[in-house]
């Protein structure tokens, strides 16, 4: 697998990242601000770098790749990155600068995270399918729903029945989560 830095081939929020036809490209961040072009992919094939395709440094690709054993950091860090660049855009430097160092925070917080792998119980339309394991990253007592990592590192919420869970797990997952 190969990370890089990619420009949007044209100008909106939901554009096609400018890789060569053929080539598929997850995206794993992307700053929030509406006219930010830049995002981080993971690609399945090696592309040259170009005015649109940088490679990610040595430090950003180990990383990424540590993290591929634990999705809520790469779901997490994704939300964080899209936070911290709301109101500022990033050069693509500065966005694989920030989202290694978010990355890298999520990942050392697994030691404490509640987080758990649970099995899809549930069969609605628009939910994981049953019998699906996914990761549960929190719940939400006065919704009853929980926060879950998707294959693609979003997360979503949906109601905590969709999901085999314990009273205990619940109870830690609706607990919060120490500050670093």
């Amino acid at each position: 697998m190969w990370h890089y830095a990619i420009r949007d081939l044209t100008e909106g929020p939901n554009s096609p990242p400018a890789v060569p036809k053929g080539v598929k490209a997850l995206l794993l961040a992307r700053p929030g601000h509406p006219s930010a072009r830049w995002g981080i992919y993971q690609c399945d094939a090696e592309i040259a770098e170009s005015g649109y395709v940088r490679a990610l440094s040595d430090e950003a690709n180990a990383t990424i790749l540590s993290a591929l054993s634990f999705p809520p950091a790469l779901a997490l860090a994704r939300d964080d990155v899209d936070a911290l660049f709301d109101r500022h855009v990033p050069t693509p430097e500065e966005l694989s600068a920030r989202y290694v160092e978010r990355l890298t925070r999520r990942l050392r917080e697994q030691e404490t995270a509640p987080y758990v792998v649970a099995e899809v119980v549930g069969d609605r339309p628009g939910t994981p399918k049953r019998g699906e394991m996914h990761w549960v990253l929190k719940y939400a007592p006065a919704t009853k729903s929980v926060q879950w990592v998707s294959a693609d590192y979003f997360v979503y919420e949906i109601p905590a029945s969709t999901f085999r869970l314990t009273p205990e797990q619940l109870n830690a997952l609706g607990a919060p989560m120490a500050t670093l």
